[in-house]
């Protein structure tokens, strides 16, 4: 069993090691078993805990402490489930390819500074790659505080859902990286509200089920919805001042075009079916 004064788990630390996490970090809400920390702990290194295959793996609290958090640190875990981010940092490509991943939350925490003053633990940057290639993830909290989505941040996420009904939450969102929720092939409509001040490129290709788009904001990042290939029309409002290359090439359903702006970008349709203005 390891002593409480951990701060630091270095890179490999448990990589592999499917059976000594057994017991060592075994915790229990009351309610509840998860994998846990001391609270000590500052710094998780890369793949301090990846590629382990343990049925009592399952549900992980990542503790406020913890300040330095490096790439892969519970990536190609098979048996994760569910992970809570108390934490204000999320790490990159920490649970990524994660394949029973399902559940992740974001909490909010509030501790105080040494002169006492109250301090919000909150993450506002979700890193890049975080839950590439989780396939299952489908129950995900993600509160307003948050600016930013990185690059690859939900890459292939195939079972994440945003609806009408039920609206994957970017009500705070600045900017959108490179590839950050493309091929999530279970949304069907997305909404890109005011906040949104930077789009990466190719944010949204490849989402093929998605067949509603909602602008807000005033910027269209290049290949943004490239292939997506149950668009069929798509509304462009005056608010749109810039339009980056791509934006909706490939899109071979696309048939109806309403653009209110002065914009049409650098092959904005490029390869579009039978689209056709209106």
């Amino acid at each position: 069993t390891l002593r409480t004064v951990v701060k630091s788990f270095k890179e490999y630390a448990f990589y592999n090691c499917d059976g000594l996490v057994n017991g060592s970090f075994f915790r229990n809400t009351g309610t509840e078993d998860y994998f846990g920390f001391f609270g000590t702990e500052e710094e998780i290194g890369s793949y301090a805990f990846a590629d382990i295959d343990n049925n009592s793996f399952k549900y992980i609290v990542l503790p406020t402490s913890i300040n330095v958090f490096d790439y892969y640190g519970f990536a190609y875990s098979s048996t994760i489930e569910k992970v809570e981010f108390q934490s204000y940092i999320t790490g990159k490509y920490t649970f990524a390819e994660c394949e029973n991943l399902k559940t992740a939350r974001f909490v909010k925490n509030t501790s105080t500074d040494d002169l006492g003053n109250p301090v919000e633990n909150v993450v506002t940057n979700i890193d890049d790659g975080v839950f590439f290639k989780n396939t299952r993830l489908v129950d995900i909290t993600i509160h307003d505080e948050v600016t930013r989505i990185g690059d690859f941040a939900f890459y292939e996420c195939l079972s994440l859902v945003s609806s009408k009904t039920n609206e994957f939450n970017l009500n705070s969102v600045e900017i959108i990286g490179d590839y950050a929720f493309s091929r999530c092939t279970s949304f069907t409509y997305v909404r890109i509200p005011e906040s949104v001040t930077s789009v990466e490129s190719h944010s949204f290709e490849e989402c093929q089920t998605l067949n509603e788009v909602l602008f807000e904001n005033n910027y269209i990042g290049a290949y943004m919805f490239a292939y997506c290939n149950s668009l069929q029309s798509i509304n462009i409002p005056a608010s749109i001042d810039t339009v980056d290359t791509h934006a909706f090439a490939h899109c071979q359903i696309l048939t109806y075009v309403s653009s209110y702006s002065k914009i049409v970008g650098d092959y904005m349709f490029y390869d579009c079916g039978n689209q056709r203005d209106t």
